[in-house]
């Protein structure tokens, strides 16, 4: 027979269990731990160290230290199995090598990620196209450090070839297609037609094509993108996006028939 003692324990632990639940249930409203918990998809990639912002390029002594500490350096195998996972899931096939990176209240870091992403993909001796679609705040060609004078937003005007645009890095197997000239509208050059067309126009030369996507919050080009290249990897910003948005963006991806493949969690 248990002892009061006994008794008033396991109430007490019970007690405590239940209140710690609630806790976790009343966070979830308002922060997403776990993409899981509300777009029902998996997996769940979490990257344990934040991505270091792109720094001014008038403030860079060096462009390999850039690159290094940006893209380089870091989390490398957290990258690696992300790679080698999306590998598994989503490039398995032939028919799909377009995957665009759709942010979740981690637009800062997405860049990084997106870089880091298709460096781990050309390490792999992959043939990987980057592509930065963010044709309002470009960030690529300075991460990379190659010239933005020519980019996705000339080629979907057809104001200039893809052989022309694309941009070799140092990076072996790593071509990158910068955003291009800024444009007073882009939502009229980012047709799911005509984005559509240049992404099959690229699918000859590349093995993987991953795609850095705008903003959410105020634009849909990100959705228009995404619908484009068939799939979208969501990126995550833990204790920092919270759970409602993250449910509305994938609603929303799944309204435009983009396969959410994953996201992954980068720390606040």
């Amino acid at each position: 027979m248990n002892s009061p003692t006994d008794s008033a324990s396991f109430t007490d632990t019970l007690a405590n269990d239940t209140a710690s639940r609630r806790k976790r249930s009343r966070a979830r409203q308002f922060w997403a731990s776990d993409a899981a918990d509300v777009t029902d998809v998996a997996p769940t990639f979490k990257l344990r160290e934040p991505i270091a912002p792109a720094a001014p390029a008038a403030t860079r002594p060096d462009r390999d230290e850039t690159l290094e500490l940006e893209i380089g350096h870091g989390d490398g195998e957290s990258m690696r199995l992300l790679y080698s996972q999306l590998q598994l899931i989503w490039f398995n096939s032939g028919e799909r090598t377009v995957l665009a990176l759709v942010d979740a209240g981690a637009r800062a870091q997405q860049a990084g990620v997106a870089a880091r992403l298709a460096k781990a993909s050309a390490a792999a001796g992959v043939r990987t196209l980057l592509i930065d679609a963010d044709l309002r705040a470009p960030r690529l060609h300075t991460l990379f450090d190659v010239e933005n004078t020519r980019g996705l937003s000339s080629v979907l005007a057809r104001d200039a070839s893809l052989d022309d645009a694309l941009a070799p890095t140092r990076f072996d197997a790593l071509t990158i297609l910068p955003a291009g000239p800024a444009c007073a509208r882009p939502e009229v050059l980012l047709s799911k037609a005509r984005v559509a067309q240049v992404l099959g126009e690229l699918a000859g030369k590349f093995d993987v094509i991953l795609i850095d996507t705008p903003g959410t919050s105020a634009h849909a080009d990100a959705q228009v993108i995404a619908a484009a290249a068939g799939g979208a990897l969501v990126t995550v910003q833990r204790h920092r996006t919270r759970a409602r948005a993250l449910e509305q963006l994938a609603t929303d991806l799944r309204g435009v028939e983009a396969t959410i493949v994953g996201a992954t969690f980068v720390e606040a």
